[in-house]
């Protein structure tokens, strides 16, 4: 059985990307399944009537098979079948211990990562995921005609840094929460993605990084 603290539920057309750290390794995990993206339908992560939510500490079925990485993310674990459990609940104090101090998030400064540069890299340098202290916070909701609004975030990393980050925030719970004006600005832990490579304006392909949970400090 696989075990993570869950500090990523992030939305993806309609399904569900699940992430979090295993508290026996420090390792982050993401649970995938068969589906193109490896995304999770709703129904795969509901236990005992109720989906998961950031922070439980959750274990669930592996498959003895390799996942697809699709090419950068190495934390991809492919799920059985049978049940999900949930075997206990972190504290946000507990997680801060997981939170990394790099110079930059994912690989670079930039809201976007190129995909030919993460296939250039060899392997033990992929990753997809980064738990990060985020400070001097801004959520907002933009509006984008012929679309739906997207709730984004703003803010400094490394904490007391210059550097500012600007990106979609997906996690559905702190959509709401954002979109009722409850955000406020305090001090947040960040779960921060790569998405799925995509082609804006017909451009190169990159991975764009994405705020897929949040822990209010």
């Amino acid at each position: 059985m696989g075990r993570i603290i869950c500090l990523a539920d992030s939305r993806k057309h309609g399904l569900h990307c699940v992430a979090g750290v295993d508290p026996r390794t420090g390792k982050w995990v993401r649970p995938v399944s068969r589906h193109p993206d490896g995304a999770l339908h709703p129904g795969d992560i509901l236990v005992e009537g109720r989906q998961l939510s950031i922070l439980d500490i959750i274990e669930f079925p592996e498959r003895d098979a390799p996942a697809v990485d699709f090419g950068f993310q190495p934390e991809n674990v492919l799920i059985g079948p049978g049940r999900w459990e949930i075997v206990g609940r972190a504290s946000a104090e507990e997680v801060l211990a997981f939170c990394e101090s790099s110079r930059v998030l994912l690989h670079n400064a930039y809201d976007r990562v190129s995909y030919r540069y993460l296939q250039g890299l060899p392997r033990d340098r992929w990753k997809s995921l980064q738990l990060v202290r985020a400070t001097r916070l801004c959520f907002r909701m933009v509006r984008r005609p012929g679309k739906a609004d997207q709730c984004r975030a703003g803010f400094a990393y490394p904490p007391g840094g210059r550097t500012r980050y600007d990106l979609p925030l997906t996690d559905p719970v702190w959509e709401r929460v954002v979109a009722d004006g409850r955000a406020g600005r305090s001090e947040c832990i960040f779960a921060v993605s790569l998405g799925m490579p995509f082609s804006p304006d017909d451009r190169e392909p990159a991975c764009f990084k994405l705020v897929a949970g949040v822990i209010r400090l």
